[in-house]
């Protein structure tokens, strides 16, 4: 275990920041591609009908995914979407910054400086300066812990932990309509390599 001071652990619990509905959906879609029969591309048809969004804003996600190389397509009328690595070798991390962006907690704007520009002094300047930078610095480090943690888990840990005790992985083929979507925790479990 990683040993961090109790106040950047503090700021990161309580903190506001927020990911939006798209990294839920992007993560069921890693979810349905890693469970996907090996060799058998999920069908954008097949995501849709899945999916409770829109055929423009799931292609607008996987675009995102396979632009960060986690999501491959493959062309063709079998073609669809499959991983591009194995569930093991793609952390929460990318997936996060392949939809959202590299997330900032607290991007300095400078409105210390803006409020305080009447104070004239050298040493009021200096001391709102450093106020800022003092505040700036905090959530930086509380990001890079943040960061961290997520760069040290990987989808096959969160699925692993969702639908097995163990760290085989169930594969089924979404693309058949008969598929219920509960037979995942059900199945018999195929052995699925995720180095």
């Amino acid at each position: 275990d990683i040993f961090y001071p109790r106040w950047i652990l503090d700021i990161s619990q309580r903190g506001r920041m927020k990911l939006t509905k798209s990294f839920e959906q992007g993560v069921c879609l890693m979810a349905i591609l890693a469970t996907q029969t090996k060799a058998i591309p999920v069908s954008s048809r097949t995501l849709q009908r899945r999916l409770p969004t829109s055929m423009t804003y799931s292609q607008k996600l996987l675009r995102k995914l396979v632009i960060a190389g986690i999501v491959k397509s493959v062309p063709g009328n079998s073609g669809g979407f499959t991983l591009a690595r194995p569930v093991g070798q793609i952390s929460i991390l990318e997936v996060v910054e392949a939809l959202e962006g590299r997330v900032d907690s607290f991007p300095s704007t400078g409105l210390f400086s803006a409020i305080f520009t009447s104070q004239t002094s050298t040493n009021a300047h200096q001391a709102i300066t450093t106020a800022d930078q003092a505040v700036h610095r905090i959530f930086m480090t509380a990001d890079a812990v943040w960061r961290q943690v997520l760069s040290e888990v990987n989808i096959g840990d969160i699925i692993d932990r969702v639908i097995s005790s163990h760290r085989h992985l169930p594969q089924l083929d979404w693309n058949d309509p008969g598929v219920e979507t509960n037979a995942i925790f059900t199945i018999n479990q195929k052995e699925v390599t995720d180095d």
